[in-house]
């Protein structure tokens, strides 16, 4: 995952923490499918860049956000955003905090962002950012066997980046960016009851963790269009420290990267074409290819096809040092995949959007952890064979009709692993919504449902046989310059359980309302 191109996941283990992100800085989401190894790196399954906001106005604008719900959940925001002269600024906190509305999930989390654009000239533009956040998470009380605890996730990180575009031209464009990112992720583990000489202590079981990452970095890109192409060349560079406390060890890791991508567009034909060469200094180099093309068939009408090779890289933790219960596996390779899409999207129907895509992934060295023991208490990863994966994905909207349009979707996927039962599943996904919409009466309503069968065990405690309903409804305000907007959201409307792991069980039925005023 990534925020403005910069990786937001960890080296220990390749997750990303969403939590950190506020979501209140988010422009858009752009998300690629199947492999994009040939313009990011390692992505095995595709990649999810989130684009921050920034100013949109020329004069200063403000915005607070207020709402409060059940479990005494509650969410601040404020925003300044505009431009003086030549400087353009966007600004952005916020606070949250919540009681918990399950098994007293306490939250309490807060973030700050900030965004600076600077016109040195009418060629060259510096841009500045930096944030932090800070959300800390609770769980009051916790069994195991017949000890209870307290458990206490914190989690800080901070991150700031700058660059300098230069356009002499509408033809070319140079960018170049450094930046600086920082995670450090604690848990900690209270035991709540009183022990007797029977009873055992938790320590030992359960120890306090601590993990601290630093990752520093230079991007160089290129871009050059004339009326046939568009082609992009960059050069990344990466430095990786971390710093764990159960394991006592300091790890680094450095990874560069070059790339070359273009866009040909010849009459009803694009053809797009890749190739991206990642060195890791932990592993080998791994070159990754890619080729595209899309045709036109009509103005209403287009078709897609790409394939493209790919990688995912171990996550450290598995490589070099372990974790708790974890044993590290320094022989393990990339995970590499070849991805093959084919689609079309249409509106060739007067009141009906259509997209349809079909994929087929082959997996080689499917990275995937053992137990090494009966009773479960230690783990180890290794490469395990093959893994294809072959699917259908459907989407469908139909345009504004008396204020009213419905949007659906439906997606399968069929997994066979050679060595792994856990590879083989099928596995579907639908959603479905109806949303209202009256700009004369600034109304806007919205009700949709969605659902996912896992295809899991029964012996993993998994209940998901209930679709999750939510319904989201606003008014506007306008008095001369002001603008108040109240909103009323109700999740899980239906009351309905859908979760895979008995530990993590979704909440249940929760209303929230608030107020935004925008001046």
């Amino acid at each position: 995952m990534l925020i403005d191109g910069i990786s937001w996941n960890l080296m220990a283990n390749g997750s990303a923490l969403t939590q950190s992100i506020p979501v209140g800085i988010i422009k858009r989401i752009e998300i690629i499918k199947g492999t994009a190894s040939s313009s990011w790196g390692s992505s095995l399954g595709g990649v999810i860049n989130i684009i921050t906001k920034s100013e949109n106005s020329k004069k200063p604008a403000c915005m607070i956000h207020g709402s409060y719900g059940e479990g005494n959940s509650q969410d601040y925001r404020c925003q300044l955003s505009g431009r003086s002269n030549k400087l353009g600024y966007f600004l952005f906190t916020d606070n949250k905090e919540s009681d918990g509305l399950l098994n007293n999930r306490f939250i309490d989390a807060h973030s700050f962002y900030g965004k600076l654009n600077f016109s040195i000239s009418a060629q060259i533009d510096l841009n500045i950012s930096l944030g932090y956040s800070t959300p800390k998470t609770d769980f009051d009380t916790l069994q195991y066997g017949e000890n209870t605890f307290r458990l206490s996730n914190l989690l800080r990180n901070s991150f700031a980046t700058s660059s300098i575009q230069y356009t002499p031209n509408r033809s070319f464009q140079l960018d170049i960016s450094l930046y600086h990112f920082e995670q450090i992720f604690e848990q900690i583990f209270e035991q709540t009851n009183e022990l007797n000489e029977a009873e055992t202590s938790l320590s030992g079981i359960f120890d306090n963790i601590r993990l601290a990452e630093k990752n520093s970095g230079i991007r160089a890109k290129c871009n050059w269009t004339n009326d046939l192409h568009t082609a992009v060349f960059g050069i990344d560079l990466d430095q990786g420290e971390m710093n764990q406390s159960y394991k006592n060890t300091n790890p680094d890791r450095l990874k560069w990267a070059v790339y070359f991508n273009d866009t040909i567009e010849i009459n009803n034909w694009t053809f797009i074409p890749g190739m991206r060469l990642d060195h890791d200094a932990t592993k080998d180099s791994f070159f990754s290819p890619s080729f595209g093309i899309t045709f036109n068939i009509n103005k209403n009408t287009i078709f897609r096809t790409s394939i493209a090779r790919g990688f995912n890289t171990p996550p450290f933790s598995w490589l070099s040092r372990g974790g708790l219960q974890l044993e590290p596996n320094p022989f393990l390779d990339h995970e590499s995949i070849w991805s093959y899409q084919a689609g079309i999207e249409s509106n060739y129907l007067k009141y009906i959007w259509l997209k349809a895509s079909f994929f087929r992934y082959e997996i080689k060295d499917t990275l995937v952890i053992h137990a090494m023991d009966e009773a479960n208490t230690r783990f180890k990863p290794f490469n395990s064979g093959k893994n294809d994966r072959q699917g259908l994905e459907i989407e469908l909207e139909t345009r504004k009709y008396n204020h009213l349009s419905i949007s659906s979707g439906f997606s399968c996927v069929d997994s066979r692993g050679s060595v792994i039962d856990e590879l083989t599943f099928e596995r579907y996904s639908a959603m479905g919504g109806i949303k209202y919409e009256d700009h004369d009466t600034a109304i806007f309503a919205e009700f949709y449902c969605q659902y996912v069968w896992w295809d899991i065990s029964s012996r993993k405690n998994a209940a998901y046989k209930d679709p999750i309903c939510e319904f989201n409804i606003s008014k506007k305000i306008l008095y001369d310059q002001v603008s108040a907007e109240i909103f009323l959201n109700i999740h899980n409307i239906f009351n309905q359980l859908h979760y895979i792991d008995i530990k993590n069980i979704n909440p249940p039925r929760w209303v929230e309302a608030g107020l935004i005023m925008r001046f």
